[in-house]
Order: C-alpha cells, then structure tokens, then sequence
C-alpha cells in the first residue's frame, strides 16, 4: 500500500530536503522515512512563532488529510518535527477525534516534540500559551503514534525536577520572536546556577541546539533505544540515548561524561530508565605526533576523542679554555601518552649514564657524558594508557688556546595538543634561562645557569586537573691554581603518581649514579660510575591521579697538575619535576553494572563506584478468607494491601559505609503480609515496606482491607518515595466486594474485596483490583466467579491489584486474584458455602545500579 506522508516543518526552517533524498548521506532518520511508493507532501503552514499559526496549521492539516483519505487510496503518514508536532497535537484534539479517519490509514511520527507529555519543555506551561501550544496530545489517541526524542534534546528531553518545573510556571507570560523561549531558558538557567540542577539545566539549553537539530543518524527501531507505552493513550514514547552529555561537546573523557551524566540525571524521572553508556566501548585515541588529527565521523552512541600531547626541551652550554675545556650539556625530555581500551597496565623503567674520558699530554681532556631515561606504560582492553619518559643528557669538555671561556645556551621547548569538542585544554609554557659570568685573580670564573620551564593545563570545572614541568638547570665554575680537576656527578630523578578511589597508583623512581675522578701527577685519571634505579608502585582507589619527576644531576670538577696557579672546578647540577594532578580524568575508569532482584548481605561496596541508583518496592499483601457456610450471610474476604516503593534515587559514594546489604520483598500468601524491600549502608537504611494482609471474614464482621505499605528513610537524603495503597473491604450483608483505589503516585495498589452471599442465597460480584502502572485484575462475577490477575509491572514499576473472588450462591465462594508483580495486593474470596484461596500478593522488586 503506497502513502502519502504529509511533512510539518520544524520553526522557520524547511527540512524536505532531509527527507525526500535530495541531499545523499544527510536524511532525517537515516533516510528510513520515505518507502518506494511513498509521496511526501510538505504542509504549507507558516512555521514561525505565535500560537493562531499553529490553529492555522491545523485546519490546513485537516483538509489535506482528508483529501488524501476520501480521493485516493493511499494511506496517510503525518510526520511532525519539533513546531510541526503542535499542529498535529492541535489537530488531534480538535479533529482527530471529533472527526475521525479510518484508525487504520493513518499513523504518525513525531520528532522531538517540545510539547511531549514526558520531557516537553513547553509541555503543560501557560506561559507558553501565546507563542505555541503546549497542551500536547490529548489522553484518547486513536491512531497508532510514535513520539521519538534524542536523550538531553532540551526541547523534547527536559529535566522533570519539580523545582526546575516551578521556575519555569513563575515566569511572566513569554511574548517575542523565535528566540523569546530560548531566552527564557536562559533565564531559568541563571537562576539556578548555584543550585545543584545547574548541570542539568545548562546541559538541557546546550541541547536544545546541539542535539534537537541533530536526528539525521538516528533511529525509531534501534536497539539501544529505550521505550515506553503511555497506559492510557496508548502513545509509544521512544528515547535514543546520547554520549557524551552535551554540555561536554565532543570531545569529552569518559570518566568526566559518567560524572556529569550521575548529576543530570538526578533532575530526571522518566517513565523509563536509560542505561548509563558502557564505557568499555569507548576510546581515546592519542596521535603522538604533534599535529592535530581530525575527528573519526559521529556514528550511532559512541564518538571517539583524540587528544596529543607532546613536551619537549633542549639545553646546551659550552665552554672553552687553554686546557681544552669545552663543556657542552644537551637535554631532550619527551612525554608521550596515548591509550585505548581499559584497565591494564605494563611499565617499563630504562636508565643508562656513561663518561668517557681521554688525556693527552699536559692535561689535555675530553669528556662525555650521556644520561637517558625511560619510563613506559601501556596497557590493553578499556582505557589503556602509556607514558613515555625520555631523559638524554650529554656533558663534553675540552679545551683549546689560553684560557678562553666561551658559553653557550639555546633552550627549546614544544608543546602540541590537538582535540576535538568543548573539553580542549589551555595551555601555557614558560622558559627562563639565565647566565651570569665573574671572574676572580688570574683567570678565574664563576658562573651559574638557571633554566625553569613551567607548563600548565586548565580544563573546565567539573574535570580539574593540572600539569606542571619545571626544569632548573644551575652551572658554576670557579678556576683557582692551574690543571687541578676531579669530577663528580649525581643524578636523581623520582617519578611519583598518587591516586584516591579505585585503581589508584603510587609510584617511585629514583636514579642516583655517582662518578669520581681522582688523577695523580700529570693527567693520570681515575673514575667510578655507580646507577642506582628503584621503582615502586603501590594502588587503592579509583582515577585521581598525581605525577611528580624530579631529576637532580650535579658533575664537579677538580685537578692536580704541576704549577698551582690555575686550579679550577665545575659544579653541574639540574633538576626537572614533572606533576600532574586531576579528578575524574586519568586513571582507570569505573564499569558500571546493576543488582536486580537479587538479596545481599554485607557486600563490599563496589571500589571506584560514585554511588548507586537505588529503587525499590516491597510485596503486595495477600487476601484474606470469606466466611462460609450453608446458610445465613457469608461475608468477603478483604483484599490485599499493595507496597510502597523507592522511586529511582540516586546515594553518592559518600553517604554510603563500606558494604551495604539488600533484601527484596516476597509477596505475602493468603491472609499474610509482603515482605520489605530493603537496602542499608553504614547504619542508614531504605525501607519500602509490604503490604498488609486482608482480613479474613467472619458470619458478623466484613473482611477488612489490608493497608498499603509506608516507605521510610532513616540517614539518607533526596530519597523519593511513593506509599502504597489499600485494598478493597469484603461484601457486607448483600454487598459486592469494594474495588481497591487505584495508585499513580509509584506505589503499589492494593486487592479487591472478595463479594457476600446472603441469607437468602444472593450472591455478589467481587470487587476489581486498582489499577498502578498495569490495570488491576477484573472482580469474580456472582454466582462464584473467580477474580482476574492483575498485570505485572516490572522494572521498577508497579504491578496491578488482584481482582476480589465473586460470591456463590450454593457452592463455593470464588478464588481472589493474585496481585501482579512489583508489590500489587492479591484480592479476597467471596463467601459461599466453602471458601475458596484468596489470592497472593505480588513480589516485590529490587534495582541497584551502580556508576
């Protein structure tokens, strides 16, 4: 069957050339919309600000509609992108229903929707009203519609917090152009910038431009997508999860992504949960060289990072005199640091110092001195790293003409860095060499070098990290007698790396190689080299890490000869340190994971984790028994109360002891209470109490209903929690069993009543269990009718009540329904002349998710 898909333009744009293939490798879904056979028509409303287009726009959309319906054979598609969807929202509630169509020729997509029920930004907020229409589709939808949102999209994904909703309903009626509501976001934005919603609120307002103009690679049916059907319009609402969180940009770490992304989402309760990003999936690529490479393409969830950073450093001096005494002292220091995948890590430490010295004559000298170190790290699978530290350092005297002294000293130090998205760092490098030269008597000289070389990183707030170099060099040479010289040297680096949380690192290395010089008579030497490197490591913790080098070298020098009138010596001393320091940034990173419905006790909590998503509900309690009996009044069973539940809430590490234990409520049998769901660290605790049980009936006394269960909270804050509710009462004298109230708060409904059976042998129909995130069981019909099952919920959601058992006349009373799982009350019996099994209460549910 071909289609007629009619387009609705997002505001002051045109987007048919994203739909209809003109433009290759750039359509709106990627290019899943238009079928061959398809015709697609692009509504010809005026897409701009003001809310009599939209009711406009409608009218227009109900013409076209129904021409397509009544004169052709094709079926009808509406399409609606962001603006686009208040006039289909308009139109439903004004046509849609009134004057239907055929249910089964018509469907509709809609995109980003700023009026969607969960998440809108617009949605249900007067302030609106003059510049658009905010009160989305309506609660009787009779066509099959999809409503697709990105994660964060700021305009179809806000942050739902109740205090960010109130900001929003205090501001005065909002009146302008195009950008009149982006402002008001702004605004809301300013106001809570020292609140702890901020995050959410400015990562929303970068959304609505980085993200909400950005469907072309997604789609509806992907299978990471998350998706919800609204119980009473029967709306799909579908989510495509974002990475990285858009206030991050591009190029984000993602350690930072997990952090900011655990913070956002405590301003968000959706109807759903999406799973946090798994993070062994992502990379970050370092290019060593110093050019910076371009991005990989945006394809689907993930987007690689790519980040270099090179350091390097060159110091020389030179000298030269009547002993052939030409000092030279050249140092190249390079770190590297590249990695991809996760966890492991390999080390590798190289260090090699050699002198080498030659004589002719009358003292005459030449001497070498070459220093390299090593340091590497490399590791494979999630977040591999490796670091390389190269240390050369070379030291060459000789001598020529009479007493000549000539210095020399070039410093060159690089940095590069490339990267992509709003993460890039600053950089700053600072080199201060200086050179002072004296002379005491006859040819003496005193000189001192100092080079300091300073780097340093800043990034944005919420990944602090630092990176410092500093590198001071110092030479002096004082000549007194003539041809005296002995020779030392010391070198000592020490690389230290510290880190709090899970896998942190401690690291130690020292190098100490000494070199003595002794020489008798005319230019007879000695010498000794000793190279000492230790390394240590030690680790607890998770992904704060901090660097330190340092490198100190010193080389003296002194001589006997014949004469004593030119004695002199040389004193080389050099010291680099190198610290980094950063939070959430280096290090490995935390794999999140979730406990599901499964009971522990005094578990470690796990090393590295930030905290945990708590939710929890309790079981449902069971139904109580009717009375029986052949003659006279034989009263219902009262039904099962429903639990209470832990709406999703988020615990920082911080607040938690150091193990935790959690037990999951079972529902309760017949006339027996359900179980508490409860989780407990460090002496606080969580309690999402069961549901009572029925009560049974006696030939004078109803069976009462049994009570809903009560959260309580004990040490903890920001803890959200919905109570249960009751069950239904027991048909009294010539009653019906009572329905059980219905719960939409998050808790979970409770059982209908079982019915009577009278003295006179009427029977009564039960009552039907209320109605949570799945509707409640149907009540038994008279004359014995067993109550229905309630539906079950499931993650986290509650479970519909038990229908109560229907009464009999001359046989046994009906069997109450069992409550549906996620804590639902199990409905009572109806009186007869034996009893029947009251129903069971639903068990209830436990999710941790830890990040």
């Amino acid at each position: 069957m071909s289609r007629t898909v009619i387009l609705l333009n997002p505001m002051g744009a045109d987007v048919t050339p994203f739909v209809n293939g003109s433009l290759p490798g750039a359509q709106l879904l990627k290019g899943t919309i238009l079928q061959p056979g398809d015709t697609l028509y692009t509504l010809p409303y005026v897409n701009t600000v003001g809310k009599q287009n939209i009711v406009n726009g409608a009218d227009l959309l109900d013409d076209k509609v129904h021409d397509v319906i009544d004169n052709t054979s094709d079926d009808v598609q509406l399409l609606g992108y962001s603006e686009g969807n208040q006039v289909i929202n308009n139109w439903m509630r004004r046509y849609g229903i009134s004057e239907p169509v055929p249910a089964n020729r018509l469907k509709i997509l809609q995109l980003a929707d700023s009026a969607r029920k969960y998440g809108g930004f617009i949605y249900g907020h007067s302030v609106f009203d003059l510049l658009a229409d905010t009160e989305g589709l309506p609660d009787t939808v009779p066509y099959e519609t999809t409503s697709f949102a990105r994660q964060y999209d700021g305009w179809s994904d806000f942050p739902t917090a109740p205090s960010i909703q109130a900001a929003i309903d205090s501001l005065s009626d909002i009146v302008g152009d195009n950008n009149a509501i982006a402002n008001a976001m702004r605004f809301i934005a300013a106001e809570f910038v020292v609140a702890s919603e901020w995050p959410a609120i400015e990562n929303a307002v970068v959304g609505m431009s980085a993200i909400h103009t950005m469907y072309l690679y997604v789609t509806v049916d992907d299978p990471t997508n998350v998706w919800y059907t609204d119980p009473v319009s029967g709306v799909k609402y579908v989510w495509s999860p974002t990475y990285p969180v858009p206030m991050l940009g591009l190029a984000a770490f993602p350690q930072a992504d997990q952090q900011l992304r655990t913070q956002i989402e405590r301003a968000y309760a959706r109807p759903v949960q999406i799973p946090m990003p798994d993070y062994s999936q992502l990379g970050w690529d370092i290019d060593p060289s110093p050019v910076a490479s371009p991005p990989p393409p945006v394809t689907g969830w993930w987007v690689e990072k790519h980040a270099t950073f090179t350091l390097e450093a060159t110091a020389s001096l030179g000298m030269r005199s009547k002993l052939i005494t030409g000092l030279t002292l050249e140092l190249t220091a390079g770190l590297e640091m590249a990695g991809t995948g996760r966890s492991k890590a390999s080390f590798e430490l190289a260090a090699t110092a050699s002198l080498g010295m030659v004589a002719e004559g009358t003292s005459k000298a030449s001497f070498g001195l070459e220093v390299s170190t090593s340091l590497g790290m490399s590791g494979a699978a999630r977040y591999r790293r490796t670091f390389a530290l190269e240390l050369s350092a070379s030291l060459e005297f000789s001598a020529a003409e009479h007493y000549s002294r000539t210095f020399e000293l070039s410093a060159t130090p690089q940095l590069g860095m490339s990267g992509q998205g709003r993460s890039k760092g600053e950089f700053e490098l600072s080199a201060t060499p200086e050179l002072s030269m004296s002379g005491v008597e006859h040819y003496s000289r005193s000189f001192m070098l100092e080079l300091t070389a300073q780097l340093g990183m800043g990034t944005p707030a919420a990944i602090p990290a630092s990176f410092e170099l500093a590198l001071t060099p110092q030479l002096s040479t004082a000549a007194r007698e003539h041809y005296v010289r002995s020779f030392s040297l010391e070198l000592t680096p020490s690389l230290e790396f510290a880190a709090v949380e899970r896998y942190s690192r401690t690291f130690e290395l020292s190098v100490t190689p000494e070199l003595a010089m002794s020489a008798a008579g005319t230019s007879v030497a000695g010498f000794e080299l000793a190279v000492t490197p230790e390394l240590s490591m030690s680790g607890s913790g998770r992904s704060v890490a901090s660097f330190t080098l340092a490198a100190t070298p010193s080389m003296g020098m002194t001589a006997e000869g014949r004469g004593g009138v030119s004695t002199a010596s040389f004193d080389m001393s050099l010291t680099a340190s190198l610290s980094m320091a950063g939070v959430g940034h280096d290090g490995i990173i935390f794999q999140p994971f979730n406990v599901e419905d499964e009971d522990k006790a005094d578990e470690p909590v796990p090393a590295g984790s930030s905290g945990v998503w708590v939710t929890m509900i309790g079981g449902g309690g069971g139904g109580g028994f009717a009375d029986s009996g052949i003659f006279g009044d034989r009263r219902g069973g009262g039904g099962g109360g429903g639990a209470a539940a832990v709406l999703r809430s988020f615990i920082p590490r911080s607040a938690l002891g150091d193990t935790y234990t959690l037990t999951r409520g079972l529902g309760g049998g017949p006339h027996t209470g359900g179980g508490a769901s409860i989780f407990s660290s460090g002496g606080k605790t969580i309690t999402a109490g069961g549901g009572g049980p029925g009560g049974n009936a006696t030939s004078s006394l109803t069976g009462a209903f049994g009570a809903g269960g009560v959260a309580t909270v004990s040490g903890f804050t920001d803890i959200q929690t919905a109570n249960g509710t009751r069950g239904g009462n027991g048909g009294g004298p010539s009653q019906a069993g009572e329905a059980a109230p219905d719960n939409h708060t998050g808790g979970a409904p409770g059982g209908g009543g079982g019915g009577e059976r009278n003295s006179l042998g009427g029977s009564f129909a039960g009552g039907d269990g209320g109605t949570g995130h799945t509707g409640g069981g149907f009540g038994g019909v008279a004359n014995g009718g067993d109550g229905g099952p309630g539906g079950d919920g499931g993650a986290g959601h509650s479970g519909g009540g038990g229908g109560g058992g229907g009464g009999s006349g001359a046989a046994q009373g009906g069997d109450g329904g069992d409550g549906g799982d996620c804590g639902a009350g199990g409905g009572g019996t109806g009186g007869g002349n034996t009893t029947g099994t009251p129903g069971s209460g639903g068990d209830g549910y436990t999710l941790l998710e830890w990040v």
